[in-house]
Parts: structure tokens; sequence; C-alpha cells
């Protein structure tokens, strides 16, 4: 009996275990890969069919639209944007007055208000108890974030020792 030969066997048994153990692991990577690709490329042909019908539908849609539609729409556009900017630069009078009328000292008493949109100013009259109530209401207003600048066309006496007076305040852009 050949010991050395009983060996040789079994290396060749266990040799082609593994032949045969790594050729079906490979045939099983092939496979894993072979249908993970043609997943891939059923998928992209399902998006490149909706790529396509959108374009076919995009075509149709911009083949459906006159010229005088594609301008109405533009011009509706500017207008909206021109309306946007115009909102966005108006003064709303009432909103302006109450933040006047909380900035107002006690010893004043208003008489006039007017407003003007074209040239942002906003002019008022009233009469105070003293010089230096007007000059602190000056300075109360000049704080203003929305007041740009204010000049005092008319101060003077009346006859029953009050200061009258009249403001012109010019608006800021930011209001």
């Amino acid at each position: 009996m050949n010991l050395a030969q009983a060996s040789q066997q079994q290396q060749k048994t266990s040799v082609g275990i593994h032949v045969g153990r790594g050729l079906l692991f490979l045939f099983v990577m092939l496979a894993v890969v072979l249908s993970v690709w043609g997943g891939l490329a059923y998928y992209e042909s399902l998006l490149s069919g909706e790529v396509d019908s959108l374009s076919a539908q995009i075509t149709d849609e911009r083949q459906g639209m006159s010229q005088d539609k594609i301008d109405a729409i533009v011009d509706f556009q500017f207008r909206m944007d021109d309306i946007v900017a115009e909102q966005g630069s108006s003064v709303d009078p009432e909103k302006l007055l109450g933040s006047i009328e909380k900035a107002i000292l006690p010893g004043i008493v208003l008489s006039e208000y007017s407003f003007n949109d074209a040239s942002r100013k906003v002019q008022m009259s009233g009469e105070a108890d003293s010089f230096r109530t007007v000059v602190q209401e000056m300075t109360i207003l000049k704080k203003m974030p929305e007041i740009e600048a204010i000049s005092v066309p008319s101060l003077k006496h009346n006859d029953k020792g009050l200061i009258v007076f009249s403001f012109v305040i010019k608006l800021g852009k930011s209001v």
C-alpha cells in the first residue's frame, strides 16, 4: 500500500471541489451582473421613452401657442412687475399719519395734515405751547427712519400766546 498515492488522490479531490465551487461562484456572479445590467438597460429605455413623450408634448404645446398669446402673456407679466414695483414704492398715508401721531408731544395740537404722493412730502400745521415743544417735536420727527428732511416754513406767536407752526416733511426712499 502506497500512502503517498492516497494523499495525492485526496489533494485532487479537494482541488476539484474548490474548482467546482469557484466556477459555480463565477457563474452566479455573472448572472447577477447580467441581471443588474439588464434591469438598468430596461429602466433607461423607460426613462428615454418618458423623455421622448415629454419632448413631443412640449413641441405640440409650443406649436399650439400663437404669437398673440405669447405677447399677451409677456405684456401681462410686465404689468404685474410694474404693479409690484409701484406698490413697494407707494406710501400708505393712513399708516404714515398713525406713526406721526404717535410721535406728537402732549403740548402740540395739529390743525392740518396733507400728503402729496408725487413729491413724497407731508405738510403739517398746528399749535404748540412753547418754542421748546416745537423744537423737541422736530427732533423727534427727524429721528424717524421714514423721514429724510424736515423744514419749518412758518413759525409765529398767535394772539392766544401759542406758537403756530407748519412743517414740511420730505419722506425718504425706504417708505
